[in-house]
């Protein structure tokens, strides 16, 4: 099973490291792998370096892909994180 989330950054400061932590502490939480996407580089979402290392700034449309028999659980947990963190 494959999920797919796509939104823009809100957050004036963009992804920084203490939201990359969050996002990949929850990620690691599910047996699923999960992608980021921005700008036509993709990195594991469970990696905190590799998220920061995109260097996503405010208003960066950003794209989450799940890909495992937990998916779906996945990505509702990252979406509520997401609107948690006023990403």
């Amino acid at each position: 099973m494959q999920e797919t989330f796509e939104f823009v950054v809100s957050n004036p400061m963009g992804l920084h490291a203490n939201i990359a932590d969050q996002l990949a502490r929850t990620a690691s939480l599910y047996q699923s792998d999960f992608t980021l996407n921005y700008d036509g580089r993709t990195v594991n979402l469970k990696s905190v370096m590799g998220v920061i290392s995109l260097g996503v700034p405010q208003k960066a449309r950003l794209s989450i892909v799940v890909s495992g028999d937990d998916a779906k659980a996945g990505i509702a947990a990252l979406t509520k994180k997401i609107q948690e963190l006023a990403l």
